[in-house]
């Protein structure tokens, strides 16, 4: 009696033998080590921000420069950055690393993602007060731990590849800097520029370029997607410095603050002033919203009416929660102010320092604002090159 046939499916094969020989092993294994291995290479690719650091060259950090494009309207103000951040490679200033963001590290603690951010000109006297400013950033000492803040170094795309490897060099204590655009050529739908004049004119900008200044930390900088990953930016000016240890920047010094800026008094000149007092109590009637801090509100007021003037906060020093001024009827405010009639930062030079501090009057509570001068902080004439340097060489000791 013969033995009985197995039954098959049609045209199915029988299943495979199991590995004897070193070939048959070889041929099997090796697929699963390459899958694992580059899983692996995956996972630690990840864990560095993506892409491994590259040294650069001077000649190619000009690369971070975005093609400027001509926009018409509000919305299209900014050029969209595609952001590389850079630090120096050691003490050799010649080469610059593309670093990655290290918040976006999986390690990053529970904390918000804080970027210092500044507005700068191709003027070589501003990229070399910047340089100071930068270096004595060293005097921060509220970085989330193993991951200093960032700084966003806004500039027209017109800044020299010199220029880009200086900044880079200037910066310390392993401080990443990008360089996101911003189009200056572009105004909002209604004003002409070349049918207007400005009120007067600053040496070494264009003719608009102050007032588009006003206009980018108005309501321009919180469209920018450069600050995407970030909730908290604390700005400086070129010309700003620290000299002595501050503890808690770029952080708050009291972590539920929405705002912080020093108060600085009244700005009395009245020509830069002209209508806004009345603009803003006009919208805040069209909102049909009363102002949310009413003891700051009455300072607004009272001063207006007895004086003429309107108090402001030192704005070339700021420490603001992104999400505030990113709420929708916080931004229909700036908006109002910038890209509509009767377009007052243009015709009559509202500067954002008025604007800040009735914005903070009709928005923010009072408990939710600091108003006090940051510790080591200077501007301007306080903040020479030498005196920056001799504070940090006594602060290295």
């Amino acid at each position: 009696m013969g033995k009985a046939k197995s039954k098959t499916a049609p045209n199915s094969k029988p299943p495979p033998s199991p590995p004897t020989t070193y070939s048959q092993w070889r041929k099997l294994i090796i697929p699963i080590v390459f899958t694992i291995w580059l899983y692996l290479f995956y996972v630690i690719l990840s864990e560095h921000g993506g892409h491994h650091p590259q040294t650069t060259k001077l000649s190619a950090l000009s690369g971070t420069r975005l093609k400027q494009q001509h926009h018409g309207g509000s919305m299209n103000f900014f050029v969209k950055p595609k952001l590389n951040f850079f630090s120096k490679k050691s003490s050799d200033e010649s080469t610059i690393s593309e670093v990655p963001l290290t918040f976006l590290h999986m390690k990053y603690p529970d904390e918000p993602r804080y970027a210092i951010v500044t507005l700068v000109t191709n003027a070589t006297d501003e990229v070399e007060k910047l340089c100071t400013a930068l270096k004595s950033l060293t005097f921060l000492r509220g970085d989330v731990p193993g991951f200093p803040a960032p700084v966003l170094v806004f500039n027209e795309g017109d800044l020299s590849p010199e220029q880009l490897q200086s900044l880079v060099g200037c910066s310390v204590d392993d401080r990443a800097l990008a360089f996101p655009t911003v189009d200056f050529g572009s105004f909002p739908e209604g004003f002409d520029p070349e049918e207007e004049e400005p009120l007067f004119r600053v040496e070494g900008r264009s003719k608009w370029g102050y007032y588009q200044m006003i206009r980018f930390w108005i309501s321009g900088i919180w469209k920018h997607e450069a600050l995407e990953p970030f909730d908290i930016v604390m700005r400086i000016d070129s010309d700003s410095c620290f000299k002595s240890v501050n503890e808690y920047l770029p952080r708050f010094r009291v972590q539920s603050a929405i705002y912080h800026s020093q108060y600085v008094g009244m700005a009395s000149e009245k020509k830069y002033l002209e209508g806004l007092y009345d603009f803003a109590v006009d919208w805040l009637a069209s909102q049909d919203m009363p102002p949310t801090n009413t003891l700051m509100w009455h300072m607004v007021k009272s001063n207006w009416e007895r004086s003429g003037k309107l108090p402001v906060f030192m704005t070339n020093f700021e420490i603001i929660r992104k999400k505030f001024m990113q709420h929708p009827e916080v931004r229909k405010w700036q908006d109002a102010l910038t890209e509509h009639e009767p377009f007052g930062i243009y015709r009559h030079r509202w500067s954002d320092s008025v604007v800040r501090f009735l914005t903070a009057s009709m928005f923010i509570q009072t408990e939710n604002i600091m108003t006090s001068q940051a510790e080591g902080y200077h501007h301007r004439k306080d903040c020479a090159k030498k005196d920056v340097e001799k504070a940090l060489k006594s602060f290295k000791g």
